[in-house]
């Protein structure tokens, strides 16, 4: 009982289908790539820290990769590389080098401050009655407190 075609045959159909399928696969893959690369680089931000800036550092958590906690403020040592930077932590004996995009910059808060509205004058005590005195007797304790509280 035979197949039709010789073991060569088979050979070179099975080549020729291989070679098809990688030349597919390589023009697919390029293709992904380009479009990544499009719609990275559409929200993409070149970063760059000089030596002395304060930075945090994306540290991804145990529990998640996906959840990671930003810490720091940690100072920038030296620029590494063309995308790395030397980043000193207290407490760590020696720099660490860091990914550009595990670093964010360290923008320190600003204090709230009250500003008083134009035309507005004084507006009299903070807490009317502060100050003034209560007599003892005036005031009631329950009788089921002790003496601690």
């Amino acid at each position: 009982m035979g197949l039709g075609i010789s073991a060569e045959e088979y050979r070179r159909d099975l080549q020729d289908r291989i070679q098809k399928d990688q030349r597919i696969t390589r023009h697919n893959v390029r293709e992904a790539q380009e479009w990544q690369e499009t719609h990275y680089n559409r929200r993409a931000k070149h970063r760059t820290f000089q030596p002395g800036d304060q930075v945090l550092v994306s540290i991804p958590t145990t529990a998640s990769k996906q959840l990671a906690m930003w810490q720091g403020p940690f100072t920038v040592i030296r620029q590494a590389g063309p995308v790395d930077y030397e980043v000193s932590k207290p407490g760590h004996r020696r720099e660490q080098v860091y990914h550009v995009n595990r670093l964010k910059e360290w923008k320190t808060p600003q204090a709230w401050m009250a500003q008083e509205k134009a035309g507005e004058g004084d507006l009299g005590p903070l807490c009317p009655g502060l100050g003034r005195t209560i007599p003892e007797e005036a005031v009631h304790l329950s009788d089921e407190l002790d003496n601690c509280q």
